[in-house]
């Protein structure tokens, strides 16, 4: 089952997804032409009998899941943890790699033409964060080697050709390390006013009878970190494990 929340009308809408897999990847938009119509993309974890990917549709509008013929380029892969797929203006956005000479790009997927696009990134990093910025471009937090963190920021995604700059950059010995796991989620945003960022990472601590929830949240701005601060830790119950675990995306509406 997926779960689809509404914050502001605190609203959940499940969703039947049977049958489903833990390595299926999951991505939510809309139809740019009729906005109420929301749609949940689903790529499942295995191959068909040709070698294809199996991609799913399931439109709010219909209730029903269905088959598409999008195409995935072959020699890319998408990255399976949650802070790396950003749903941004009906849109998906995954950090990929390619296959071929193990290079990170970026996949986007058109909700409108239900059809996936290699937006790209000259961006060379071993970790890295995705998150938009300003409603219509991208960002992306790249950590180095635990001596350099650096925000990268597109123009808007709606160009013909996507491009990137550097927004700021931190440089010092004792930088905290930003890794992506099913058990390690970060995650920011940029406040463009103050030109800084607000880094939230996730660390859930396991043991044999507790799942609970650690929080750090960084300040971030050109060349320093100006606050660190431990967030205590929140017990989590078997249904909030499972969404961690199955890379569920929200908040969201519908």
């Amino acid at each position: 089952m997926l779960a689809v929340w509404n914050p502001f009308l605190r609203r959940v809408k499940w969703i039947n997804s049977n049958p489903n897999s833990k390595f299926d990847r999951f991505g939510f938009g809309y139809d740019s032409v009729s906005r109420d119509n929301y749609k949940i993309l689903r790529i499942r974890g295995w191959l068909d009998i040709k070698g294809k990917l199996e991609i799913d549709i399931y439109e709010f509008r219909s209730k029903l899941w269905r088959s598409v013929d999008a195409s995935l380029d072959p020699c890319a892969e998408l990255w399976y943890a949650p802070s790396n797929a950003l749903s941004m203006d009906g849109n998906m956005y995954w950090i990929a790699y390619r296959k071929k000479d193990n290079s990170k790009t970026i996949a986007s997927f058109d909700f409108s033409r239900e059809t996936f696009k290699d937006i790209g990134c000259c961006v060379p990093f071993d970790e890295a964060v995705l998150s938009g910025f300003e409603r219509d471009r991208l960002s992306l937090l790249h950590y180095q080697s635990g001596v350099k963190i650096e925000v990268w920021v597109t123009n808007k995604v709606t160009d013909v050709v996507v491009s990137w700059s550097k927004y700021f950059n931190v440089t010092r010995p004792d930088l905290p390390r930003f890794v992506s796991s099913p058990c390690e989620f970060p995650t920011y945003f940029i406040d463009h006013k103050t030109n800084s960022i607000m880094v939230w990472y996730g660390h859930l601590l396991l043991d044999e009878y507790i799942k609970c929830i650690l929080y750090t949240v960084y300040k971030m701005c050109d060349g320093e970190i100006i606050r660190e601060q431990v967030v205590p830790g929140r017990r989590t119950g078997p249904a909030l494990w499972a969404a961690i675990r199955n890379k569920c995306f929200g908040p969201t509406f519908f």
